[in-house]
């Protein structure tokens, strides 16, 4: 039977989107983060850290859409879907965040070690950034209805995502300037 294979399941289908636009969400953070940079990181080229950072991305969506991939095709054996609990869906969005999170880094890092000393340190903060933001990227699709329209349900996402990007980017930012970045020393004008 032709086109009967894995990848004309409705699953991959869904995961080749989701790592796609991950990815291109891994492009749009790393320019904007990038923006923020500049300023203090002037040798860093664009282009490296927002290749690193698409990279890392593509990587970490990868492996994490890995388990539920794996959940429907288990289902699509008969074998069932397992239903979690909220609270342990959030505990393991945060693990999953905890794990993610330095894959993601490990790409940064790679690009931000030649420019900062302490670069390491990039790596344990998006392990803390995406364990905490990671739950709150769950709570959208708990919040929304099954049937319910996309007009309502959209906004509840969106909410629900640039909240997690604000967290997110919060802990990154902290991490960034308190522990990676160096001092950003003003010149005085002589008086």
């Amino acid at each position: 039977m032709a086109g009967a294979g894995p990848a004309s399941q409705p699953g991959a289908l869904h995961v080749a989107l989701a790592v796609g636009l991950g990815t291109l969400e891994g492009a749009i953070v790393g320019g904007a983060q990038w923006l923020v940079l500049r300023e203090r990181l002037a040798a860093l080229p664009a282009h490296v850290w927002v290749l690193a950072t698409a990279a890392g991305a593509f990587v970490a969506w990868c492996l994490g859409l890995l388990p539920s991939l794996l959940m429907d095709m288990s289902a699509q054996d008969g074998a069932g879907s397992a239903r979690f609990s909220a609270f342990l869906t959030y505990v393991l969005a945060a693990i999953l965040g905890a794990i993610a999170g330095p894959i993601l880094a490990c790409f940064q890092w790679l690009a931000l070690r030649r420019h900062v000393a302490r670069a390491r340190v990039w790596i344990p903060a998006n392990a803390v950034a995406w364990a905490v933001g990671m739950p709150l990227v769950f709570v959208g699709p708990a919040l929304v209805v099954e049937g319910m329209p996309t007009v309502e349900a959209a906004p509840i996402f969106l909410s629900v995502t640039c909240a997690a990007g604000a967290l997110v980017g919060a802990v990154h930012g902290y991490a960034l300037v308190r522990f990676i970045l160096p001092p950003f020393r003003q010149e005085r004008a002589a008086t």
